[in-house]
């Protein structure tokens, strides 16, 4: 009984060694596998924590690159408003000056037309005195207050020809589609005087008129200048009675590419570059300091 019950012990304890071993193994497995996972989640964590990341600068990349953009096109557009506004008030600007400048040519239309009239009258006066000269024979006496009111006439018929060639250059500038009309407008010491300029870009001519002109003191003529990159005289003229002064000028190489025309005051017989006050001035395209 006694080894029976020993060997009884001894296989009890077996099998209770071995139902101790068991669960201790299991237990040792399931430890690590509780372990693995909190490891992996830990690293899909971090991952998706750099790709989130990654999209995250990526779209601020791109939000950055649209604001720009979005300021370009808000800079070109306001540029482009001004380019706008900027022509719009240049066309309404040169339409003004178009209806100045019918205005203007109907007025010299109708003074040309009386200019031609009185040319043809005093064509008729001359051939009058043509014939009373020739009987200067018979008349001994008369011959020499004929021929002096001949003289007379014949200087008046040359100022009416050469008023009548110039109205006929206003009236071909005025009809010319690219002629530009520039009008001069008074400084301080010019007080109420003004003028009005006709030039066709590319062509020698320009027909410049004054009104209102003040008297110059003895010594001293207006002179009329072309400003390109430096000025240009156009000649020097004197006002006459009724405070007019008129100037055809005549360029080498046209005037393309002007910019201003000024009227100055210089000592008699003019000068090659302006020295005294400016008088007049107007400008092509804005108004620059002489």
């Amino acid at each position: 009984m006694d080894e029976l019950e020993g060997e009884t012990q001894v296989g009890g304890m077996d099998e209770v060694g071995a139902q101790k071993t068991i669960p201790g193994k299991e237990s040792l497995k399931k430890p690590a596998g509780r372990v693995g996972s909190p490891l992996l989640v830990f690293l899909l964590f971090i991952v998706l924590i750099a790709v989130g990341g990654f999209y995250y600068l990526q779209s601020q990349q791109r939000m950055e690159e649209m604001r720009v953009t979005v300021d370009s096109l808000k800079k070109e557009a306001e540029a482009k408003t001004r380019t706008i506004a900027k022509l719009t008030s240049d066309l309404k600007n040169k339409e003004e000056g178009l209806q100045q400048a019918n205005a203007e040519g109907e007025r010299w239309k109708g003074e040309a037309e009386t200019m031609r009239l009185a040319l043809a009258q005093k064509d008729s006066e001359m051939a009058e005195l043509k014939h009373m000269a020739a009987m200067k024979s018979k008349l001994p006496k008369n011959v020499q207050a004929l021929q002096s009111k001949l003289a007379q006439k014949e200087i008046e018929i040359a100022r009416l020809q050469k008023a009548g060639a110039e109205h006929v250059e206003w009236l071909r500038l005025l009809s010319s589609s690219t002629a530009h009309l520039i009008r001069l407008t008074p400084s301080k010491e010019g007080g109420k005087a003004a003028g009005v300029l006709l030039f066709d870009p590319g062509k020698p001519g320009a027909l410049f008129y004054g009104y209102n002109l003040p008297k110059l003191p003895a010594g001293k003529t207006y002179q009329l200048w072309a400003i390109k990159d430096r000025p240009t005289s156009m000649g020097t003229f004197q006002p006459m009675g009724d405070q007019t002064g008129v100037v055809k000028a005549q360029k080498a190489g046209g005037l393309e590419g002007m910019k201003q025309f000024a009227v100055t005051v210089e000592p008699a017989g003019g000068r090659f570059q302006p020295s005294g006050p400016t008088y007049l001035l107007g400008a092509v395209a804005g108004v620059v300091g002489l």
